[in-house]
């Protein structure tokens, strides 16, 4: 799958932007017309990045390209080394910026991806035809990725509100939790005294409020496994 763009009378050092994840494999440089002198760089041919589950998908940072002479069109475009579709990848996001003669790249991974690393290489060709039959100078760019999709520790609700009447304690409250695969045990840590945690167990925990003045406090449990951490807000109101 192809999408091109392209432009005619390009300005001197302009970018225009073309994203594909997959087609052909042919990524032999040719030099292109004597009317069309372009120089195209990169400045990173590999990025990593990560993200959980709960957030959703993330981009990968950005790669620039820098277009430097003159070229009467130029498209720019990503494919795959063997031309087959990467499964992990939905499209690369292409953003110009005539003015600065520079364009960005990032990749943006496929929707449903399970937890684990991902890696696998992108073929970034500059060139003055749609074929690509020819490429610019510093064309094609080899863009090697990898990314991590973990998964987050978790817990419901997020925030527990009590009003209670003066002098009176909470009623027992439980929280459930949800662990990351490659964790099995969690911490509960009230911030303040009057929150206390008790029955932690492997999938839910229970809070209780102390008797309080009239007014509204505010503390937190910190919820922790491993590396992990999320933060149950908590608010105690007596009227």
């Amino acid at each position: 799958m192809f999408i091109r763009a392209g432009l005619g009378a390009l300005a001197a050092s302009s970018i225009i932007a073309l994203a594909a994840c997959g087609g052909g494999s042919d990524n032999d440089t040719h030099e292109a017309p004597k009317d069309n002198r372009l120089t195209v760089s990169v400045d990173k041919t590999s990025v990593s990045w990560r993200y959980s589950l709960l957030e959703g998908t993330r981009s990968s940072p950005a790669v620039v390209f820098t277009g430097r002479g003159t070229a009467s069109s130029l498209y720019i475009l990503a494919v795959t080394p063997s031309g087959q579709p990467d499964p992990n990848i939905l499209r690369v996001s292409i953003v110009v910026d005539p003015v600065a003669s520079t364009a960005t790249a990032s990749i943006v991974p496929a929707d449903g991806l399970a937890v684990g690393t991902y890696t696998g290489t992108l073929v970034l060709k500059a060139c003055p035809v749609i074929d690509c039959a020819t490429q610019y100078a510093g064309s094609p760019q080899t863009i090697d990725y990898s990314f991590q999709v973990y998964s987050d520790i978790s817990i419901l609700p997020n925030e527990y509100t009590a009003v209670l009447p003066p002098a009176t304690a909470s009623s027992p409250f439980d929280v459930s939790v949800s662990l990351p695969s490659d964790v099995s045990a969690y911490t509960a840590t009230p911030s303040d005294s009057w929150i206390t945690v008790t029955n932690v167990r492997p999938r839910m925990f229970t809070i209780t409020l102390a008797p309080g003045a009239v007014g509204t406090r505010s503390g937190s449990v910190l919820v922790a496994a491993g590396a992990y951490r999320t933060t149950l807000t908590v608010v105690q109101r007596v009227e």
